[in-house]
C-alpha cells in the first residue's frame, strides 16, 4: 500500500503547455493547449507510446479526429469533451 502514495516525476514532451490534469484509478492524463492528451498508465486505448521519451499519446482518431478541449473522470470512468 505504501507504494501507491510514493511520488513519481512524470515527463511530458518539451514546449508542451498543459490545461488540464485529471486522474482515474491507476491512470492520469495531462491536455495540453493544443489538444493533445497525454497519459500515464494508460488513461486511453488505443495509444501510442514513445520509447524514447516514455510517454503514453492518445491519437486523435479516437476522438474522431476532433481537437479534445476538456477530460476527466474518476474510479474506473474516464470521458473526453471534444469539439463539434
Amino acid at each position: 500500500m505504501d507504494l501507491a502514495y510514493k511520488p513519481i516525476r512524470w515527463e511530458l514532451p518539451e514546449g508542451s503547455k498543459i490545461t488540464k490534469v485529471v486522474a482515474s484509478k491507476s491512470c492520469f492524463a495531462a491536455l495540453t493547449e493544443e489538444g493533445k492528451v497525454f497519459m500515464f498508465n494508460e488513461y486511453a486505448h488505443p495509444f501510442k507510446f514513445d520509447m524514447v521519451s516514455e510517454f503514453y499519446e492518445a491519437p486523435q482518431d479516437i476522438f474522431g479526429n476532433k481537437r479534445v478541449l476538456s477530460l476527466g473522470g474518476k474510479y474506473g470512468i474516464r470521458y473526453a469533451l471534444v469539439e463539434k
